[in-house]
């Protein structure tokens, strides 16, 4: 097969998901006027989809052209992990060194030019057992999506031109969030602004920006990443950097009584990982059998004793894909805290 080119159209216009919003006088005077959320994580932790679940449920969800924009991102997604999987593969077997070579020769980068011909080459090469078992072995390097599993599976009906995504499909497609991000919803009749700021280390110096007035904190954690080294120096364990985060962020003269509501987040994941991968080889204070229940109640626990306010942190076992899940915690946790400040 031969390369498949990208083109020289110009970038789409970013999406709600993609843009940065800075904070500006507007911002400052609509924190007296409404209540304030934040969004606080490390990056891949799964908090903008969180984001993009407010978005469905409590505001206008995504129009057409926010689609069309957001399904270039997906076949970008597509291509930069199977050109990943690719690169790590000799570790794991041999492909078709046919294959390998179309898959170097793909851009990054779209909008792609011959959309179909690079989702049938993604499938072939989806195909090759020495693929799926790279793929099974991702925590060993860095993919840039730990769920993109999903959309391999339906890799042709996705690399089309007239694709558009579905509401899992936006769900499950990963965004590197800059900047802050912020807008406006409701439940029921009680309004509140929620921000998302970028998670990676480099983006964290900008949070501060966003710590005044805020009515509570969401924290998530992808727990099922306790095998996994951070993007940005491969050596740090990403279980123990969310840790430490959410220690800093708990034990913060800006939040010390400020409610906290803990995400422990990718919990089908963590399911599915805990049968193959011990938790022991990576967390040598934790002495339960290794199962699913035993390990989340050890992470619980470990977040618990980071808190050292006089506080009560609200924790969440999540999946941040499952729009019920999400639905739940806001329409019982995040409105009671809503409702009880609105009563002050």
């Amino acid at each position: 097969m031969g390369a498949c080119c990208g083109g020289a159209t110009p970038p789409p216009a970013l999406t709600s998901d993609q843009q940065t919003n800075t904070l500006d006088e507007d911002d400052e005077k609509k924190d007296d006027q409404s209540f304030k959320l934040l969004l606080l994580g490390a990056g891949g932790s799964g908090k903008s989809t969180v984001f993009r679940q407010v978005k469905i449920l409590f505001g206008d969800g995504y129009d057409t052209e926010e689609k069309k924009t957001l399904s270039i991102t997906i076949h970008m997604n597509l291509v930069q992990s199977i050109k990943k999987l690719v690169t790590e593969s000799p570790k794991y077997g041999t492909i078709d060194p046919n294959l390998i070579t179309d898959v170097k020769k793909l851009p990054n980068d779209g909008p792609f030019t011959e959309v179909e011909k690079i989702g049938k080459l993604i499938a072939d090469v989806w195909k090759e057992p020495c693929i799926k078992t790279t793929y099974d072995n991702r925590s060993q390097f860095q993919l840039p999506t730990d769920t993109i599993g999903y959309f391999f599976d339906k890799v042709k009906e996705v690399m089309t031109d007239k694709y558009v995504p579905t509401q899992d499909d936006l769900l499950h497609c990963r965004i590197h969030s800059t900047g802050v991000k912020t807008e406006t919803f409701k439940i029921d009749t009680i309004q509140f602004r929620l921000l998302d700021v970028g998670g990676q280390r480099s983006e964290r110096k900008k949070w501060v920006r966003c710590f005044e007035n805020v009515t509570a904190v969401l924290y998530v954690v992808a727990i099922s990443e306790y095998d996994q080294l951070c993007y940005e120096d491969n050596e740090t364990n990403r279980v123990i950097e969310a840790l430490d985060l959410f220690e800093d962020i708990a034990n913060s003269e800006w939040f010390a009584d400020i409610d906290i509501i803990l995400f422990l987040n990718k919990k089908d994941l963590l399911r599915e990982k805990v049968k193959t991968i011990s938790p022991q080889n990576f967390f040598s204070e934790y002495k339960g059998d290794g199962g699913y229940n035993s390990f989340l109640k050890f992470l619980k626990e470990e977040f618990a004793d980071r808190n050292q306010q006089d506080r009560r942190i609200i924790t969440h076992v999540s999946c941040a894909t499952d729009t019920e899940d999400i639905k739940n915690v806001f329409h019982n946790q995040v409105k009671e805290i809503l409702l009880r400040k609105q009563s002050q």
